[in-house]
């Protein structure tokens, strides 16, 4: 007999203190990006709100849980609606899979039941219409009405990978309409402390697009630093000529 155990929970690990939440909540991913100054090492995942034609904006922070499912297999997302705590996103992997939906009505009426506050998939969802009604922000890849399967094997309050992302349960959560940020727990206080240089940034940049600014490199200083260089060269203002078709 087999001591495979088709579901795994890891049912504790560290999460996020509430006032890290409440220090991001409403902030915009592009500036979660900025402050983490990292490209490379930033996690991103590309996908967008489920509503986002309809709704004008959404915004959603929270811990992750996550439930890695077998490709095409929700059997994970199912055990996961167990150990939702208030103010948790779902993260939901599935391989990628694009066969069947990885989530529907059924899944987000529950999760937002027991407190979640989104839901996040890197596969198709269905009921689309059904999962609005019950007001839980979802980033999916698309819809797909095929049902998914639900024989395991799971694993919930791991890791996973999305989208080529690793995410963490504990991984605190920022999602809006440009994508889902997932930011490690050893991040967030100097993510937080950068947060206030981001936005003054943004208004010394604001304030110099709205003064009709001719572009936006001060190239003069590269150009001083040695970092750019500008070749000035005699402008042909002659016509430009057909090429000649003669043999």
């Amino acid at each position: 007999m087999s001591n495979t155990k088709l579901i795994h929970v890891v049912a504790d690990f560290p999460r996020p203190h509430p006032d890290q939440i409440a220090a991001l909540r409403g902030v915009p991913t592009s500036h979660v990006c900025d402050a983490l100054a990292d490209p490379v090492a930033t996690r991103t995942i590309a996908l967008r709100p489920l509503d986002v034609v309809r709704r004008p904006s959404i915004s959603v922070v929270g811990t992750a849980l996550v439930a890695r499912n077998a490709p095409g297999d929700v059997l994970a997302t199912l055990a996961a609606t167990h150990f939702v705590q208030p103010g948790d996103v779902v993260v939901a992997a599935s391989g990628e899979t694009d066969s069947c939906a990885t989530g529907g009505e059924v899944i987000a009426t529950v999760i937002r039941n027991a407190g979640g506050v989104a839901f996040i998939t890197d596969g198709p969802m269905r009921d689309r219409q059904g999962v609005m009604n019950t007001k839980l922000p979802v980033w999916c890849r698309g819809f797909d009405p095929n049902p998914p399967t639900s024989n395991g094997p799971a694993r919930i309050g791991g890791s996973a990978v999305l989208l080529g992302q690793t995410v963490r349960s504990g991984d605190l959560i920022v999602a809006d309409d440009d994508g889902v940020v997932a930011i490690p727990l050893n991040r967030l206080d100097h993510l937080i402390t950068q947060l206030d240089a981001v936005y003054e940034a943004e208004r010394s940049m604001g304030k110099s697009v709205h003064r009709g600014p001719a572009g936006l490199l001060d190239l003069g200083r590269m150009v001083h630093a040695g970092r750019a260089h500008i070749e000035h060269r005699e402008q042909d203002r002659s016509l430009p000529t057909r090429p000649s078709t003669d043999p």
